[in-house]
């Protein structure tokens, strides 16, 4: 499942930790509140994290991906989680693509992919 960032254009640190929270839980089958319970943080404070709205701490993050089975980095939207095989390779790809790219190619590739996605 791809990443989905928060809709208004930016996306901060807080939002995309959030955001990459949520599809890690997902993909693991957990609810909120299941998570909650694996970590002893509250349902309120998974969900503030989730909505971007809370910065987690150095504790808080280990402690989340111990419980989802993934690298701290996952958290932060580094690595696919809960991709295999070789929607993970293509995804994999397309991202050394976009690291090597310029701010300019970045955007247009943004806007055709978009384009793309659409249709």
């Amino acid at each position: 499942m791809p990443l989905i960032l928060p809709a208004g254009g930016g996306c901060g640190t807080q939002e995309l930790f959030g955001a990459s929270l949520r599809q890690c839980r997902r993909s693991r089958g957990l609810t909120q509140a299941q998570l909650a319970g694996a970590t002893d943080l509250s349902l309120e404070m998974i969900g503030r994290l989730e909505r971007g709205l809370t910065a987690p701490s150095f504790e808080t993050i280990a402690s989340l991906a111990t419980a989802l089975q993934v690298t701290p980095a996952a958290l932060f939207g580094a690595e696919p989680s809960g991709i295999t095989g070789q929607r993970r390779e293509v995804l994999e790809r397309i991202n050394k693509l976009l690291a090597s790219s310029s701010d300019a190619e970045l955007h247009r590739a943004e806007r055709v992919l978009a384009a793309l996605l659409r249709s």
